[in-house]
């Protein structure tokens, strides 16, 4: 995906133009295309492109339509057409010749900040007002890209690149103790804290959120949230379901399909040979002309794995190219590749493979990472209560049946009963408390003391959605893109 940086000195200083640069040469690694950058007094912006659509050989950012709305971003807009139309410009736009960009630059023109509510897609941006000499960022919704911000005295500083911020002279290489600290008690910094990173002087900005910046003030809000009161679809057959899912399956993998080569990263299951499948049905309808291939990541003896095996059915009932990566011929606990933050990878150089690989088959590459939790059964009570119960009542033992035990109901009726009756029940973490800590670094971080709040907190923490908790919390708890390499 393309790189981007902004730089605003909020004392009014003029941005040095050779740090920008700098940065932005820091990004070629992610965007090869190009390199550009803008500068206007205390604002700069610099951005390396990565082209994956067909739209992108006509981008050129830093892009403005009007010389004082300036943008830098790594940005893919879905539902063109719709977003198109709802924008009502006096002139009409050539969609095949029109930037992602240009789309986004039309929008914030006609809604300001509320432009966020249109906007459908992965797309991490900053955006220059010289109207109002404010700056404007933005997250996706479910966080598909990245976006950090740090600020440092007088300059804030936005990119898609922790890498790339590190360049910054105003930037410290010194860690986040409490990031560390996470990480060593849980495997994962973000758990407690989504919004730290390894570093100290930068922050990760969640998903479906946004920054403004105007003077001294800094401002970050949610801007989306999973709405919890969509009314559940009522059909009279269950193909109609499945046609209502189909269509909207296959939008959303055109959408995807605006280039030249795609890749599908595949294990041979539902979720990802679905994808590779509805690909296939759109190439041979004659929608998008691209090339497709499959790749598939493959253990032959370090242990039992079926992924070869299944995803070859899947490559050849569809006749599709497919790649393995034997993960057997890369080493455990090998030399640890250089990340921007700590990570539990016992074969790095497995993935650097993988991804390298990938970029040589195309630029794109779709996954099926999340569809489980996506469409798992939820019969929560706010939905047993819209559904029909008998039908509810049906579809649990036909789970049973097929599955050899009930499904957990999602109810909430033992957890409250155990309550009244004055039992609680206290789940134990997953693994021990580490005791090979070192003692001064425990007590002065108060590691002991974070273990039982986090574990604690999983008992009585409230779930964040009434109807589907697990998809709410896989959707908007991803602090990550699904694939993401920075070196």
């Amino acid at each position: 995906m393309s790189g981007f940086v902004a730089i605003f000195n909020t004392s009014g200083a003029p941005v040095d133009r050779n740090v920008l640069e700098q940065l932005t040469g820091a990004l070629k690694c992610r965007g090869p295309d190009r390199q550009q950058v803008w500068t206007d007094g205390p604002v700069g912006l610099g951005h390396a492109l990565f082209r994956t659509t067909h739209e992108a050989q006509y981008e050129n950012q830093p892009a403005s339509l009007d010389g004082k709305v300036w943008i830098t971003g790594c940005i893919r807009v879905d539902a063109r057409e719709t977003l198109v139309a709802e924008l009502g410009l006096d002139t009409p736009l050539s969609l095949e010749r029109t930037p992602d960009s240009e789309l986004v630059l039309h929008a914030y023109h006609k809604w300001g900040e509320r432009c966020l509510d249109h906007l459908l897609g992965d797309i991490a941006f900053a955006l220059w007002d010289g109207h109002k000499q404010r700056l404007f960022c933005a997250r996706d919704r479910f966080g598909m890209r990245q976006l950090y911000h740090a600020q440092v005295g007088d300059t804030c500083i936005i990119s898609n690149s922790m890498h790339c911020m590190r360049q910054h002279p105003a930037i410290s290489d010194s860690l986040n103790d409490q990031a560390i600290a996470d990480f060593l008690l849980f495997g994962n910094h973000t758990w407690t804290d989504k919004t730290q990173t390894a570093f100290e002087n930068i922050k990760n900005m969640q998903p479906a959120h946004q920054l403004t910046l105007s003077g001294n003030t800094m401002n970050i809000k949610r801007y989306w949230d999973l709405p919890a009161d969509i009314p559940l679809l009522r059909y009279s057959r269950e193909e109609d379901y499945l046609e209502h899912f189909r269509a909207v399956f296959s939008q959303a993998v055109a959408d995807r399909l605006r280039c030249d080569d795609v890749v599908i990263s595949m294990s041979g299951g539902m979720d990802s040979s679905a994808i590779a499948a509805t690909a296939t049905s759109i190439r041979q309808q004659g929608k998008c002309n691209f090339s497709l291939n499959a790749l598939t990541i493959v253990y032959d003896t370090l242990h039992p794995c079926q992924e070869r095996y299944y995803s070859g059915l899947v490559a050849e009932h569809l006749k599709l190219p497919i790649h393995y990566v034997v993960a057997d011929q890369h080493r455990l606990l090998a030399r640890a590749v250089q990340w921007t933050r700590p990570r539990e990878h016992y074969q790095p150089g497995l993935w650097v493979e993988y991804n390298r690989q990938a970029l040589q088959l195309g630029r794109v590459m779709l996954t099926g990472s999340a569809g489980d939790n996506l469409l798992c059964y939820s019969p929560a009570l706010p939905t047993v209560a819209e559904a029909n119960p008998l039908r509810t009542l049906r579809q649990i033992f036909e789970l049973k049946a097929r599955y050899g035990r009930m499904p957990g109901l999602g109810t909430g009726l033992k957890a409250r009963a155990r309550k009244m009756a004055g039992k609680t029940r206290i789940k134990s973490p997953p693994y021990p408390y580490p005791s090979w800590l070192n003692k001064d670094l425990e007590q002065r971080l108060g590691m002991l003391e974070r273990w039982d709040a986090r574990w604690s907190a999983r008992v009585t923490q409230a779930n964040g959605h009434a109807r589907h908790p697990l998809l709410y919390n896989s959707l908007m708890a991803r602090k990550t893109p699904l694939i993401c390499v920075e070196y």
